[in-house]
């Protein structure tokens, strides 16, 4: 990944964390549970431990951490896991040591400052690696996956929760959220084959990718807006009023939901062979 691209989602997050923190606390996701209850946010991050294999005791990579809501709610979660977690922004990276330490995690959840395509850890230092909304931020996925490959143990495993691009045609104004959308986060969200190509690519093997209508985005959208009552609201033109965050996150179409993306998640094992293959 190229320094300008990797400087710019650095800044974006040194800027944007407080603002975060703000609307929606320490967990920074677009896809909560649908089917979720009372906590659809610390639900989600549970549900994210499970739905990636992890086990008590394991020693786990958390792939750009934001601020540690989901690391913590995992260690809470799954008895004796050891979580490091790394970030690109040092904002962030305060935020989440601090989080970290208020909850009693500080000695099961480490937070390092890096770039997750050039990791700080030996070969085969993790039994598992989940990257929750965040891969999204690399312009070279099959250089990601490498290195996830490289510091997985042989049959480790990856779990990725991410926005990914519908697979089909995209109208005009679609065409035009969509690149909005990367424009606002500095991201390059991709189709979910663009990812099982890439993992493939890196190695993994036996990679699944989930049905869509797992997740939904009544939480954060519920962020963006002021809200009176049962309802947003309105300013003097009608329009939903945005609170910091939605002005934050705020592009031309992103009120009017014409953005063709959706979340789910993809797992892959890495084999005991370090063959990698291509394709």
């Amino acid at each position: 990944m190229c320094a300008h691209a990797v400087e710019e989602v650095r800044r974006l997050y040194d800027t944007m964390t407080p603002v975060i923190l703000e609307g929606l606390g320490h967990t920074y996701q677009a896809g909560t549970l649908v089917t979720a209850g009372d906590s659809p946010v610390r639900e989600t991050n549970q549900a994210i431990a499970d739905r990636a294999g992890l086990c008590p005791g394991m020693r786990v990579l958390d792939a750009g951490c934001g601020a540690c809501g989901p690391a913590v709610d995992i260690a809470r979660h799954v008895p004796g896991v050891s979580i490091e977690a790394v970030t690109l922004s040092p904002v962030q990276a305060e935020a989440g040591r601090a989080y970290v330490a208020a909850c009693g995690f500080g000695d099961r959840v480490r937070v390092t400052v890096g770039d997750y395509h050039h990791l700080p850890f030996p070969d085969g230092a993790f039994e598992a690696a989940y990257f929750v909304e965040s891969a999204c931020y690399s312009a070279d996925l099959e250089s990601l996956f490498r290195e996830t490959r490289r510091v997985l143990k042989p049959d480790g495993s990856v779990y990725v929760k991410d926005l990914f691009l519908e697979d089909r045609p995209l109208s005009p104004v679609e065409t035009q959220a969509f690149a909005e959308l990367n424009q606002a986060y500095r991201s390059e969200i991709r189709s979910t084959a663009d990812y099982v190509r890439a993992l493939r690519v890196a190695g993994f093997t036996r990679i699944r990718v989930e049905d869509t209508g797992l997740y939904g985005n009544t939480v954060f959208n519920a962020a963006m807006v002021r809200r009176e009552g049962d309802g947003p609201t309105l300013t003097s033109s009608g329009e939903p009023e945005l609170t910091a965050f939605g002005r934050a996150h705020w592009y031309p179409l992103a009120l009017r939901g014409v953005t063709p993306v959706y979340v789910t998640d993809i797992r892959a094992e890495a084999p005991c062979s370090t063959t990698v293959v291509e394709g």
